[in-house]
């Protein structure tokens, strides 16, 4: 058994030096995946928006709402959200609430969207000072 002692440690030694290659090769792979999602653009675009409000988005906004709105890349609480903020007259209206207190409550969803979600919930006219920090916090971070 003596004999095979060199043979065994240099098997291992073969094992640790492949699972470490592996493990290079694991992190380099997803350094090269883009950080910012589809998701993270819409949001950012959102937030973007909400910061520069009052009282109601402008058209080109609208036109910018209605393509995260009508993106299949977007999820169905992006699309419900970019649709009230786009709905807005002084304050979301009374259905669109409730959809944004459904994502607000659900937490599945990202927690940019629903800083989103919940900014455009309360607004009265404009959003809050300490809102629009929030939000500017929010598109930094994206």
């Amino acid at each position: 058994m003596d004999c095979l002692e060199p043979l065994i440690t240099r098997g291992t030694q073969a094992m640790r030096s492949k699972s470490i290659l592996a493990t290079i090769v694991f992190f380099t792979a997803m350094l090269s995946i883009p950080i910012a999602s589809a998701g993270d653009e819409a949001v950012s675009t959102m937030a973007s928006i909400m910061i520069g409000l009052e009282h109601f988005p402008s058209d080109s906004d609208k036109q910018k709402l209605s393509a995260i709105a009508d993106s299949s890349n977007a999820s169905q609480a992006e699309r419900t959200v970019a649709a009230a903020i786009a709905n807005i007259a002084h304050k979301a209206n009374a259905a669109d609430q409730e959809k944004l207190k459904a994502i607000i409550a659900d937490a599945d969803t990202p927690a940019g969207l629903r800083d989103v979600a919940s900014v455009v919930a309360g607004l009265n006219h404009i959003p809050s000072d300490a809102d629009k920090a929030k939000l500017k916090k929010l598109v930094a971070a994206l």
